[in-house]
């Protein structure tokens, strides 16, 4: 049997800090350990490694998409098969049907044939799971994913690569559908409690297709922090026994912003494609690991305004804080949820709704933003991941010129066991939420 092991202690860190959301020195104080890593491992005998020498000789990579039916949700997925071309006729004699080929750090596939074609070897595969390439083992870490260590940013379908992307200021624009996005983020220090700190800034506008003007704005700006991370996963005769993944000090203060003027009736409606900021695993050690695993720090927001009058305006603005400590833990054949919210501020808020008639029809303006959004992604596939979310949502009840405001933090989650070999596995949804509701006197 093949076996890799590595135990290590990286770096004696010790962050002793107190809460932000208070001067009282009686506020309880966090210890953090060392930084730990283990990486003990006995692969599946049919499980082929190609490391630095066999990748030089992959001259190309096909991917097919196709869309097939998960039995666990319900939905179509999109799921992506690769076809590699090697110029090295030995790869003849190392793979066959059934074996499980990983491509060091990019790659973890089945191969479903095999075929010379002159001095080049085809070899066809599909999407294989964790359980199929290790047998006996574990992996696990305990640190701080660092911002230096980010190596890719994924943007919807748009990825930006290259080492160090983040160590000064960084600002990517682009246009989705009749949006128009700017993404700024900037290293800022470390947080009061130790962690690494980004300035961010995210703003988005929709534009009348017609004539160009902006009909709506949506802003959110102010700091987040990367988390603390706990992740073991335990193996046993190919088969998953353990799962826990632990993320201490979610952070993030936003100010939220909207502003939208029509002069039609109708919804707008405004989202962000899913952005994130992937760190290899490997990377936390500087020790090449061959399963291509990521931990993603991202970002994403939706919001919605429905003004059902003509000539309408709408403006929205709330600072919100939130600090919790999130994780999931494999317990069977589903996984329990765990919430601790550390802090959170439902601040001030600011908003209007003006120039409207009269109509029986509520207008309604409504935001999320999810930031920091924390997940785990093993070739290709998000096996886990919580979020801290800013919501808030503000009425006009007409005839009756109600106001209501709900401001609300909350964490959301969510998992699928597919990469892990379990597809009845797969859920997502809210954890745990604090919300405020304000209500003018003309509401009942």
């Amino acid at each position: 049997m093949k076996r890799f092991t590595l135990a290590i202690i990286i770096i004696p860190l010790l962050f002793i800090f107190t809460y932000s959301c208070s001067d009282d020195e009686s506020e309880p104080v966090r210890v953090y350990g060392e930084d730990t890593f283990v990486y003990d491992v006995e692969y599946s005998e049919n499980t082929k490694i190609f490391a630095d020498e066999i990748k030089e000789s992959l001259i190309k990579v096909d991917t097919t998409t196709y869309t097939e039916y998960d039995p666990s949700t319900e939905t179509d997925i999109n799921v992506h098969h690769y076809t590699f071309t090697f110029d090295d006729l030995s790869v003849l004699d190392s793979l066959g049907e059934g074996s499980i080929l990983v491509i060091y750090g990019d790659y973890m596939t089945k191969v479903k044939s095999v075929v010379q074609q002159g001095n080049d070897v085809i070899v066809v595969t599909e999407p294989a799971t964790l359980k199929e390439v290790i047998k006996n083992g574990t992996i696990e870490w305990d640190m701080t994913p660092g911002i230096e260590l980010v190596q890719k940013i994924q943007m919807g379908d748009d990825e930006v690569k290259g080492n160090g992307i983040l160590n000064d200021e960084f600002e990517y624009k682009f246009e989705w559908l009749d949006r128009k996005y700017t993404i700024w983020m900037n290293p800022h220090g470390v947080s009061p409690n130790g962690l690494p700190q980004l300035q961010v800034n995210f703003t988005c506008q929709k534009t009348d297709k017609d004539n160009g003007r902006v009909t709506a704005t949506l802003g959110a700006k102010g700091t987040t922090t990367f988390p603390r991370q706990h992740t073991k996963m335990e193996f046993s005769d190919n088969e998953m026994t353990t799962l826990q993944t632990n993320n201490n000090n979610l952070r993030s203060e936003l100010t939220l912003e909207y502003v939208a003027e029509m002069s039609f009736g109708g919804t707008q409606v405004i989202t962000l494609p899913k952005v994130a900021l992937k760190i290899p695993v490997q990377s936390l050690t500087s020790i090449p690991i061959p399963v291509p695993m990521y931990i993603t720090v991202g970002v994403a927001f939706q919001s919605t305004i429905n003004m059902p009058v003509v000539s309408s305006f709408a403006h929205a603005k709330v600072k919100l804080i939130l600090d919790s400590d999130t994780g999931f833990d494999y317990v069977g054949p589903t996984i329990e949820a765990s919430a601790k919210v550390n802090d959170y501020d439902l601040g001030e808020a600011a908003w209007a709704i003006g120039a409207t008639q009269l109509a029986p029809t509520p207008l309604e303006v409504r935001y999320d933003v999810s930031c920091p959004r924390i997940g785990i992604e093993i070739a290709g596939s998000e096996l886990a991941w919580l979020s801290g979310v800013f919501s808030s949502r503000a009425k006009l009840i007409v005839p009756s010129l109600c106001k209501a405001a709900l401001y609300q933090v909350r964490i959301d989650g969510g998992y699928s066991l597919k990469v892990m070999g379990y597809s009845i596995a797969d859920k997502s949804g809210n954890i745990t939420e604090v919300s405020r509701t304000e209500k003018s006197p003309e509401c009942p």
